[in-house]
């Protein structure tokens, strides 16, 4: 077929080959395909810088949860302590000392704690839980309890006790 019969050969760049409606149509598609991918990288690009802000600030706050703990807590005696035990000459453990002591002193730990009978202390959940207080478990003809006691060391060893507070567990 010729021009000469008054058709116009197809091309695909000519003015009147873009308005067939299959060509529009799929331009269309195009267009809405890229801008589709546009809109969804412009998202995951606001979405990563967002988790990014969020992981720097659960990092700062992780650091400032590691400042916290990083405050001495620690229980028992300082080393100026125990060198005072040794220096009294004390040749055992300075808890075991107390502890003995305390247990020596069953007539003061009924008189002190205000309770009848028996008043014996359980070494095994009992703690020192710094250079001048103790924690006790006590175990009593009414039950179980705990003292919170003071003490301090003379120079020849002696300890001298004080009852700072005591509850009886009552069942």
């Amino acid at each position: 077929m010729s021009t000469e019969q008054g058709q116009e050969p197809l091309q695909s760049g000519s003015a009147k080959g873009s308005r067939d409606p299959g060509q529009i149509r799929e331009r269309l598609v195009w267009r809405a395909a890229v801008l589709m991918l546009l809109a969804v990288t412009g998202w995951l690009f606001y979405v990563a810088f967002d988790a990014q802000e969020r992981a720097e600030q659960l990092e700062q706050e992780v650091l400032q949860l590691g400042e916290i703990a990083e405050v001495d807590i620690s229980l028992g005696f300082s080393s100026e302590a125990i060198d005072r035990f040794e220096a009294a000459g004390i040749e055992q453990a300075p808890d075991e000392h107390l502890f003995a002591d305390l247990e020596g002193k069953s007539d003061w730990l009924v008189e002190s704690s205000n309770l009848d009978g028996d008043v014996e202390i359980v070494r095994d959940k009992s703690l020192v839980l710094t250079d001048h207080w103790a924690l006790v478990k006590l175990d009593t003809d009414h039950g179980e309890g705990k003292a919170l006691l003071s003490f301090s060391l003379a120079d020849d060893g002696a300890v001298e006790w004080q009852m700072l507070a005591n509850t009886l567990d009552r069942e």
